[in-house]
């Protein structure tokens, strides 16, 4: 049997850095391969900002379920969420596992993050012909709250829970809006009030006409009122030299402490070789103004994790030889100042399952 094990660089902690009190939530899986990938363990650990280290505050080793990190390659898909100092997550009982990523019968757990591992399970998640089309978990600033989509009967629907007792508290039709558009991002905004996303469009076969006009950004309010469209000198693509861009959207990954909204997007390089490059940027939604936020990544830019306080994360990805790293980078988008959390690397039929939850204040 070849089995599947994380390395991580002995070399790559850094030296204690100051900045926001925020902590990076992160969670590596390990797993074994034989003829389909079989999922073991999976840690949830903490990286401080001010102090450079990193602890582990919830394994599901000796749980009575299994942790269901985002499959990967898919690091835009968020299952594991930190929340108003909390963390919930996917997960199934381990009487039901056996192989691969199930997606039924499954649930949504809280997690504790103090290192006892306690847990207890909010809600079941909904099916149909015994699978789930769950996907997209995200949690309001306070905590109170979870929400997640999922399909069901060919139709888009946001669930939004309570996290007292887990109960459901509104099941929004968003297909009319969405029509054959996926949702590459969603989340509250920092009044708690609001919820935002973005469309994008898929395969031009699975497209109808009509849902190119759908994709961008919405904000929508978190009673059910109708989505409203971010207009598109707002939710736009700066223009800049030596660069051009295609019908892909700017991805709303939320607000910055004033009040501006944080994009991502790529564009492609007219330089030889023609590459994408990966653009962080911000746009004041009153004046129009922009800036663009410089990560100096060289590698592909997954995984936006962006803190109330106004730190995004994000996982910067090469290749070499055959030789794979991971790098997880936090910015300070007003400042631009960009420091290393950690590197993960890996060798050919070796793969670490790496996934960024979000943040959680000191202390939590």
């Amino acid at each position: 049997m070849k089995r599947w094990m994380l390395l991580l660089s002995c070399a790559a902690w850094l030296e204690p850095a100051a900045g926001s009190g925020d902590r990076l939530v992160y969670s590596v899986s390990s797993g074994e391969w034989d003829k389909y990938p079989r999922l073991l363990k999976t840690e949830i650990f903490a990286f401080d900002r001010q102090t450079g280290k990193s602890q582990v505050i919830f394994s599901d080793a000796g749980a009575g379920f299994l942790l269901l990190p985002a499959y990967p390659g898919s690091a835009e898909e968020q299952v594991i969420v930190a929340s108003g100092g909390r963390v919930f997550a996917r997960g199934i009982e381990r009487k039901y596992y056996t192989t691969g990523w199930p997606t039924f019968p499954v649930a949504v757990y809280e997690l504790a993050t103090d290192g006892s591992n306690a847990a207890r399970k909010l809600f079941d998640i909904e099916g149909e012909y015994g699978s789930s089309n769950f996907r997209n978990l995200f949690g309001n600033p306070s905590g109170s709250e979870v929400g997640h989509l999922n399909y069901l009967g060919d139709k888009l629907y946001l669930f939004l829970h309570e996290t007292t007792a887990g109960a459901l508290l509104r099941k929004i039709d968003l297909s009319a809006i969405a029509l054959d558009c996926l949702v590459s991002k969603i989340g509250w905004m920092p009044d708690g009030k609001r919820i935002f996303f973005t469309l994008e469009t898929g395969d031009v076969s699975a497209t109808s006409k009509a849902s190119y006009a759908r994709a961008g950004s919405y904000l929508m309010e978190e009673d059910g009122g109708k989505p409203v469209h971010i207009p598109g000198d707002v939710a736009f693509h700066p223009t800049r030299p030596g660069y051009l861009f295609d019908e892909s959207q700017p991805i709303l990954l939320g607000t910055l402490p004033d009040a501006h909204y944080l994009f991502s997007e790529f564009q492609w390089s007219q330089a030889a070789g023609r590459s994408p490059q990966n653009f962080l940027f911000s746009v004041d939604p009153v004046t129009k103004a922009w800036k663009d936020f410089p990560t100096g990544a060289q590698g592909n830019l997954t995984s936006f994790r962006l803190s109330y306080s106004g730190v995004v994360a994000f996982i910067e990805s090469q290749t070499q030889q055959e030789i794979g790293s991971q790098t997880v980078w936090s910015m300070e988008p007003g400042s631009g100042k960009k420091e290393k959390v950690f590197s993960l690397s890996t060798k050919p039929m070796v793969l670490p399952w790496l996934n960024l939850i979000g943040w959680l204040p000191v202390g939590k």
